[in-house]
């Protein structure tokens, strides 16, 4: 074989192990620019015209989000989308982001603190507002007592401020993230949320300013935010967060490109295969074609991104970049190929099991959801999950009461008494379960594999099950 395609492999198996390390972008600092990959997609996401995001966890909220307030990160998303209207924002700050405070951030207390003062939760978000654009030195409690006892004058405020930064051509924008954390109960964030809901819908009129709302699809899918005036405008105009398979892999070579031993590599087997070859024909040579000696298993390129797919078939980056970081470092190492369908088959195993630990930092009770499921068949019916289920709900309620800043799952706390449906329902809008047109119920390889679930022909569970 060929030295130099062997030396080629070699550095890019290095490169994909570290895959995970290279990739990493940590929550609470802005991306730096050359972190900043711009899937075709997010431009819609981005758009200064579209308020609200939708996305579950690990596919890139808090990522854009802090892009957006940072400058050279949003100028990169800004020469990428250049409908997006980026490059009108002339200054951008979090309004809320689910952390602590500073002089133009509010956190939960203080937001429960101004709340406190009478006023609404809508003119509070004005406040966040006036604060953060005239980075007034003053608490948020104390700017809530004076927007409260003056509504008239705070509004004139805002418009003007508005109006100073279109007469320039500019924007000011307003980023919202983590609105999970705006209280400890969705009872206390629920009428925070529908009041920020409310703002931006009136921000809609002022050319000068704009918001950002990044929002998790169970707190979306809360019918008792919708019920205000014009409501059905921000939903129409809603964007998902999603990543389709060829800007999983795209994100890949975006990775792998920054290594430059792998840069060199792909630029050698690429023009191997074929000038301007595809991304399913530069995988393939580095991976092997299919997953397994022939067509039957289907081909790698396919095979990861369907077994990473949740039940709304979205894929996470995190998962995919940790799958193939996993494949790169199984043993042994194949001949003539970065990785293989083995280490591959090895890499998804890995992936499920970081996924159900991941979505676990948003929904805690989901571990609780898919222990008593371990063993369970699927396709099934759903009589058969909620037998699995008996007091299963009655735990996670007992959970939530006893933990703090525990919420439970949405349908859970608003439901009608009918626990396991609730439950169900949540499971069903994060994606973890699919209710089919037959009513059956089915869990996507992603985190069947990590939960021990079942199901025929399937990639098999590790024996260290979900515990």
């Amino acid at each position: 074989m060929n030295s130099d395609r062997v030396q080629a492999m070699a550095d890019i198996r290095r490169a994909l192990a570290g895959l995970d390390r290279l990739a990493i972008w940590e929550d609470g600092s802005p991306p730096l620019p050359d972190q900043v990959f711009t899937p075709p997609a997010h431009g819609r996401a981005l758009d200064l015209e579209r308020a609200l995001v939708i996305g579950n966890r690990g596919v890139g909220k808090t990522f854009w989000a802090s892009a957006l307030v940072d400058d050279q990160a949003r100028a990169v998303a800004a020469d990428a989308y250049p409908r997006s209207g980026l490059n009108r924002i002339g200054q951008a700050a979090f309004g809320f982001r689910g952390g602590l405070s500073d002089e133009r951030t509010a956190d939960k207390d203080a937001l429960r603190e101004a709340l406190g003062t009478g006023i609404s939760a809508e003119l509070l978000w004005l406040a966040v507002a006036l604060r953060s654009i005239e980075r007034l030195p003053i608490s948020l409690v104390d700017l809530a007592r004076q927007v409260g006892g003056n509504v008239e004058s705070s509004q004139l405020r805002l418009r003007r401020a508005a109006e100073a930064n279109a007469r320039e051509g500019r924007c000011f924008l307003l980023v919202f993230d983590g609105l999970d954390r705006l209280g400890d109960t969705w009872g206390e964030i629920r009428p925070l949320t529908i009041g920020l809901l409310r703002f931006a819908l009136a921000i809609r009129s002022l050319p000068g300013l704009a918001v950002k709302v990044f929002m998790r699809p169970d707190q979306f899918a809360d019918p008792e935010l919708w019920r205000f005036p014009d409501a059905s405008k921000l939903v129409a105009e809603r964007v998902d967060l999603r990543w389709h398979p060829d800007e999983l892999y795209g994100l890949l070579f975006f990775h792998l490109r920054r290594n430059v031993e792998a840069r060199r590599a792909l630029e050698s087997l690429v023009g191997e295969v074929s000038a301007g070859a595809s991304e399913a024909a530069a995988f393939s040579a580095l991976a092997g074609e299919w997953m397994g000696a022939g067509k039957k298993r289907g081909s790698t390129y396919t095979w990861i991104p369907m077994h990473l797919a949740d039940a709304r078939e979205e894929g996470s980056p995190r998962s995919f970049i940790k799958a193939l970081a996993r494949a790169a470092a199984h043993e042994p190492a194949p001949v003539g190929q970065a990785i293989d369908h083995k280490g591959i088959m090895q890499g998804v195993v890995a992936a499920s099991g970081d996924r159900v630990r991941e979505l676990e930092e948003d929904y805690w009770w989901m571990r609780k959801a898919l222990q008593p499921l371990a063993g369970l068949l699927v396709p099934c019916e759903r009589d058969d999950v909620f037998a699995r289920w008996a007091g299963t709900c009655d735990a996670i309620q007992a959970d939530a009461t006893r933990g703090l800043s525990r919420l439970l799952p949405i349908f859970l706390e608003s439901g009608d008494g009918r626990d396991e449906p609730a439950l169900l329902e949540a499971l069903r809008v994060i994606g973890v379960v699919e209710i089919r047109a037959n009513g059956k119920i089915n869990v996507p390889d992603i985190f069947r594999v990590g939960a021990g679930i079942m199901r025929k022909g399937g990639v098999k569970p590790p024996k260290a099950r979900v515990t």
